[in-house]
């Protein structure tokens, strides 16, 4: 259950634009702009030839250990980190013999997965994290700011900062959230979700890996169907379960395989994820309605389950052109403790979305902190006067 993108449900014309009640944390950015696409900075993608380093790397979660030490491509080929570290990664790495600063072809799924499986072992103690061909890939450092900004909301507005119990909705083979949030989001439990069963037995692989046996639970969920009335959390919790902190979740955004054909070949070369959905399942990538659908029945379920079996929903969002249907169904079942957020990592823009049933960091009168919706207006904004 992961990755892709949506059709715009918004069409043309010149319809007046109307804000969403907003108030909030705005932790990365607070800037308007941007585009309905992946944005792309720098050389035209057709000249760069697939091999230049990626951009918007500076606007990463302020936390993110990558902001400041990005990885050195060429000394991990060289070994400076360890042959085993060398061996996985020389292959894919061309050094500019200029600058000795080493590139990789972010448009190879396998060159990718080389670099996740270096960056969990050499930086988060990961021995033996395998992803076979045929899942998608997770970046290190774009997964990392969205379990940071998952931190932040807990601290600033749940006060709760230890023991954190959570649930990962779309799991995937490669088990990262899981991975990321025990180490850097004092994760103690996560539940984590997916409906493909050949991700789940990779992903306890991956359990193993990460030395979190009886920290992580895997389990098989419910493709969410055409036709079904509960979302993709409602079918899946058990009473036993108990109760969670936040859940994190990085829908299948593509409403079909043709609409996922059409992106990942026109845009691979403006979104360092476009490469490797050409390698995820389609369970990874589609569900009927894609991530706008997606995300508004998981606020449906949410609404379901009441305040306090899950306090805070963190999710991502691929596109813009869903976010006013989400953000609809939040104003129809009236939720108004929202937060929103953009993720930088390479040529790669994300928004981030979160809200809880809780009164967690709101003011007397029930009111969450000014801003809250600062980045998606200005983003819904800007596409309206476009």
């Amino acid at each position: 259950m992961k990755r892709g993108d949506a059709a715009s449900p918004n069409g043309g014309g010149g319809k007046r634009h109307k804000r969403f009640s907003d108030e909030g944390n705005v932790h990365m950015d607070t800037a308007g702009g941007g585009s309905d696409e992946p944005k792309h900075t720098g050389p035209h993608p057709r000249k760069a030839h697939s091999w230049s380093l990626p951009t918007h790397n500076e606007k990463m979660h302020p936390r993110n250990k990558y902001l400041l030490n990005p990885p050195d491509f060429a000394q991990i080929a060289n070994g400076v980190y360890g042959a085993d570290l060398a061996a996985e990664i020389a292959p894919y790495v061309r050094v500019d013999q200029a600058t000795g600063k080493g590139h990789l072809n972010w448009q190879d799924p396998t060159a990718c997965t080389a670099v996740t499986k270096v960056l969990l072992k050499r930086d988060w103690g990961v021995q033996g994290w395998q992803l076979p061909p045929g899942h998608l890939v997770p970046p290190v450092p774009g997964r990392l700011n969205h379990v940071l900004w998952s931190q932040d909301i807990l601290a600033q507005d749940s006060k709760k900062t230890q023991g954190i119990r959570a649930i990962d909705v779309g799991v995937g083979a490669s088990l990262i959230y899981p991975i990321l949030g025990s180490r850097v989001g004092n994760w103690d439990f996560t539940l984590g979700l997916d409906c493909d069963l050949s991700s789940l037995k990779i992903a306890a692989a991956n359990v193993l890996a990460a030395g979190l046996q009886g920290k992580v639970e895997v389990r098989q969920a419910p493709v969410l169907e055409a036709h079904a009335e509960v979302g993709p959390l409602l079918s899946s919790l058990r009473p036993e379960d108990g109760n969670f902190d936040v859940l994190v979740c990085n829908p299948p955004f593509f409403g079909s395989a043709e609409e996922a054909a059409r992106f990942t070949k026109a845009d691979q070369k403006k979104d360092d994820e476009a490469a490797s959905s050409d390698s995820a399942n389609t369970h990874e990538m589609i569900c009927a309605g894609g991530e706008e659908r997606f995300l508004s029945m998981l606020v449906s379920d949410s609404v379901k389950l009441g305040p306090e079996r899950v306090r805070w929903y963190v999710v991502l969002v691929g596109k813009k052109s869903s976010l006013s249907g989400i953000m609809r169904k939040m104003q129809e079942v009236g939720i108004v403790n929202i937060r929103s957020t953009r993720f930088f990592q390479g040529k790669t823009v994300r928004w981030g979305l979160a809200w809880s049933l809780t009164s967690d960091g709101c003011d007397a009168r029930g009111r969450p902190p000014a801003g809250a919706l600062a980045v998606i207006n200005a983003h819904l904004e800007n596409k309206h006067r476009g």
